[in-house]
């Protein structure tokens, strides 16, 4: 069963990044987003906060100057 209620935390900025084989944009592995629409809504609401974590410990720079 698809639970669609947990919004998607893709940022539309689709870039798997080589070194560290997570997207730029949403920071999930391929096998996350892959996998996304079958999690319950407890997995999706488990990933979103490894998500933030993940990014916090580690932040990709998205805006070069």
């Amino acid at each position: 069963m698809i639970d669609d209620d947990v919004p998607s935390p893709c940022v539309r900025i689709c870039v798997v990044d080589a070194a560290r084989d997570i997207c730029r944009g949403c920071y999930r592995t391929l096998d996350e987003i892959s996998k996304w629409a079958s999690y319950s809504s407890e997995q999706k609401f488990a990933l979103l906060e490894e998500l933030a974590q993940r990014k916090a410990r580690n932040p990709f720079p998205h805006h070069v100057q």
